[in-house]
């Protein structure tokens, strides 16, 4: 993997910009990127073990994460919603192009420099998470171990 020097690279050519009047949080490799409101950050350097491309294609999920996030609070979306019938899923796909490309462009405008707080993701315990029969409190599935036959451990009614 390519090492990074950000000294060597312009600031201003890994921008993300958090146009929003309020925090914004992102998660990438374990870690949580949290942007202040109404500034820029550079994510070169910041995005620890990422070449310049890497860290280009990150700013660009951000990007489009946020744009999702943002056309979802929009009454556009909530109109959307309420004409679905009910248990319907809508999915990102339906957030219009040109919605999407004008929430992503907002990422990029320069604003005030920010810093954004990166924090680990906390540890979570996925055997917590398996379904327990309520009437004995005993799990219904157990967890896979890496490299394990799921299709063969269900077979043999493992589950």
């Amino acid at each position: 993997m390519e090492t990074i020097n950000a000294a060597e690279y312009e600031p201003e050519m890994y921008p993300f910009t958090n146009p929003l009047e309020r925090e914004v949080s992102m998660t990438w490799g374990k870690r949580v990127y949290t942007f202040p409101p109404r500034s820029t950050t550079n994510l070169l350097g910041l995005i620890a073990d990422s070449t310049p491309m890497e860290v280009q294609g990150i700013r660009k999920e951000f990007a489009l994460r946020l744009s999702e996030q943002r056309f979802f609070e929009t009454d556009e979306f909530k109109a959307m919603a309420a004409q679905a019938p009910a248990g319907s899923n809508l999915t990102p796909p339906l957030v219009p192009v040109d919605k999407r490309t004008q929430f992503m462009n907002e990422c990029l405008i320069p604003l005030s420099k920010g810093k954004a707080a990166v924090s680990k993701m906390p540890e979570v315990d996925i055997e917590s998470k398996l379904h327990v029969d309520p009437t004995t409190g005993k799990r219904v599935s157990k967890p896979i171990a890496k490299g394990e036959d799921l299709i063969g451990s269900a077979k043999r009614g493992e589950f």
